[in-house]
C-alpha cells in the first residue's frame, strides 16, 4: 500500500515533468524560429543591399588630365560640358557647370585639372586627383590650377600625392571657394594664392603633409581662411606674405608643423587673426615680420585673441582670457590669448551598463560637450582603432560582429581644439539573454526531475514481496 502511495506521487511529478518539458520544448522552438527568421530576413536584406546596381555617374580619367580655356572656342565651359558626360550644367548662378566623381591619375604629366580665363559658375565636387607633376618656377603644377578665375567652388575633393602642389589660384583668381577637401602628401603647398588673388574663402579643409600648409602672397587681399586643419607641414602651417592685405584668419588649427604655425611677414598689414588654436609648431607658434606688420596686423579681435600651447599665463577670472598678453614676435601682442585647461564633459544616455545584445547592434546617446570640440570617437575593449562619428548613431557592425560573446568596454572619447580630451566607459553584454539561459537551466532541472521519477517508478515495481 505504502508503495502504491509512492508511485502516485512519483507518477504526478513525471506528468508535471513531462508537460514542462513539453512548453520549455515549445517556447525554445519558438524562440529559436523567431530568432532564424531574423537572421534570413537580416541576410536577405543584406544580399539585396549588396547586389543592388552601382549608381552611374563615376569616372576614371586616368592619364586624361582636364583643360578648360575660356580663352579658346573649343574647350571653354560651354563645350566641355557639351561634348563629357563627366560635365554638366549651364555657367550660372542658379546652374553652375559641375564635374562631380571624377578620378584623374595625370601620370606625372602636367595638372590633373587646369581653369583659365572664365567667369561662369562652377563647382569641382567629390574628386580624386593624383599624380600631377612638379612643372617649373615659377609657374609649378598642381592638381587643381586656377589662372584668372572666378566663381568657382571646389568642394569635398581627396588631392593627394602630386609632385607639384594640391590646390593653386594664380593672378587675379578671384570670389571662389575652397571648402572641405583633403590635401595630403603634396610635394609643394597645400593651398596656394599668388598674385592678386583677392576675396576667397578657404574653409574646412584637411591639410598635411605638404610644404606649407596654406600659402598666401603677392598682394593677397581680403581672403577669409576659417575652420582648416592644417598639420604636420615641412614649412609654415599658415604663411601669409609680400603685401597681401585686410586677410582674417579665424578657428584654424595648426599643430605639428615644422617652422611656424602662423607667419604673417614682408610688408603684409591690416590681417586679422583671432580664435586659432596654435599646437606643438616647431620653430615658433606665431611670427610677424617686417616694418608695417609691426603696427597693423592684429591677433585679436575686440573679444578674443588665440590659443598659443606655450602661453604660461594665468587665468584668475576663469573666463578664458589670459590675465596677461602673449608676445607673438618683436613686439607684436596678442592681447586676449585664450586658456583653455578643461577637457569635455561626457554623458552616456545609452547604452545602459550590463545592457544585453544580442542579434542586434547597440546603438549609442552620447552628449559630448565643450566650447571648442573638435573630434569624436569610440573604442572597443581597448582596442587601438577609433571610430570617429559626428552625430549619435549604431556601434560599426563589422567591428561589433567580430567581437566575442561575453562582456564589452565601449570606451566614448571627446577631444577639443586645444588638445584636451575625456573619456567614458560603459560595459555592455554581448550574447544569449538572460531569459534563454533561465529556460535552459529550468529546462535541464525539470529534465532530470522526469528521468529520476521513472528510474525510481521501475524500481519500486521490481522490489520483491516479503
Amino acid at each position: 500500500m505504502k508503495n502504491k502511495s509512492i508511485i502516485r506521487v512519483v507518477t504526478f511529478l513525471v506528468l508535471i515533468s513531462f508537460c514542462c518539458n513539453f512548453s520549455y520544448l515549445i517556447s525554445f522552438n519558438s524562440e529559436y524560429s523567431v530568432t532564424q527568421n531574423k537572421i534570413k530576413s537580416e541576410i536577405y536584406l543584406d544580399g539585396e543591399e549588396t547586389f543592388s546596381p552601382k549608381t552611374s555617374g563615376y569616372w576614371d580619367l586616368t592619364g586624361s588630365p582636364i583643360w578648360i580655356n575660356g580663352y579658346s572656342s573649343t574647350i571653354d565651359w560651354a563645350n566641355t560640358a557639351a561634348n563629357n558626360d563627366w560635365c554638366s550644367g549651364s555657367g550660372t548662378w542658379s546652374d553652375p557647370y559641375i564635374i562631380e566623381n571624377v578620378t584623374i591619375d595625370a601620370q606625372n604629366s602636367d595638372n590633373c585639372l587646369f581653369i583659365e580665363g572664365t567667369n561662369e559658375y562652377f563647382i569641382i565636387r567629390n574628386c580624386t586627383f593624383y599624380n600631377s607633376n612638379k612643372g617649373s618656377s615659377p609657374f609649378y603644377n598642381a592638381a587643381i590650377k586656377m589662372f584668372n578665375t572666378r566663381n568657382g567652388s571646389i568642394i569635398n575633393n581627396n588631392i593627394s600625392s602630386n609632385l607639384g602642389g594640391g590646390i593653386t589660384l594664380r593672378t587675379n583668381s578671384n570670389n571662389n571657394s575652397i571648402t572641405g577637401n583633403l590635401i595630403t602628401g603634396n610635394s609643394r603647398h597645400g593651398i596656394f594664392l599668388r598674385d592678386r588673388c583677392k576675396s576667397n574663402t578657404i574653409s574646412g579643409n584637411i591639410i598635411e603633409n605638404c610644404q606649407t600648409g596654406i600659402d598666401i602672397e603677392d598682394n593677397g587681399n581680403y581672403n577669409l581662411i576659417k575652420e582648416n586643419k592644417v598639420r604636420d607641414n615641412r614649412d609654415e602651417g599658415i604663411s601669409i606674405i609680400y603685401y597681401s592685405d585686410f586677410n582674417t584668419l579665424t578657428m584654424n588649427k595648426v599643430s605639428n608643423n615644422r617652422d611656424w604655425g602662423i607667419a604673417i611677414q614682408w610688408e603684409s598689414d591690416n590681417n586679422t587673426v583671432y580664435e586659432n588654436f596654435v599646437v606643438r609648431d616647431g620653430n615658433n607658434p606665431v611670427s610677424s615680420l617686417g616694418s608695417i606688420a609691426l603696427r597693423n596686423n592684429t591677433w585679436n579681435n575686440s573679444r578674443i585673441g588665440n590659443y598659443y600651447d606655450n602661453y604660461l599665463g594665468d587665468d584668475s577670472d576663469k573666463d578664458g582670457i589670459g590675465d596677461s598678453s602673449y608676445l607673438v614676435d618683436n613686439g607684436v601682442y596678442d592681447f586676449l590669448p585664450i586658456v583653455d585647461n578643461e577637457a569635455p564633459n561626457i554623458t552616456i544616455d545609452s547604452p545602459l551598463s550590463n545592457e544585453n545584445f544580442i542579434d542586434t547592434i547597440p546603438t549609442f546617446n552620447v552628449t559630448i560637450q565643450d566650447r571648442y570640440l573638435d573630434e569624436m570617437w569610440y573604442t572597443l575593449n581597448e582596442g587601438t582603432i577609433k571610430y570617429y562619428f559626428t552625430e549619435n548613431g549604431s556601434i560599426d557592425q563589422a567591428a561589433w560582429e567580430s567581437l566575442p560573446d561575453g562582456m564589452v568596454n565601449i570606451s566614448f572619447h571627446g577631444i577639443d581644439l586645444p588638445e584636451n580630451e575625456a573619456y567614458k566607459e560603459v560595459i555592455v553584454r554581448k550574447g544569449l539573454p538572460l531569459t534563454s539561459i533561465s529556460s535552459y537551466n529550468f529546462g535541464i532541472t525539470i529534465s532530470s526531475i522526469f528521468f529520476a521519477s521513472v528510474v525510481l517508478i521501475i524500481f519500486l515495481r521490481e522490489k520483491p514481496k516479503k
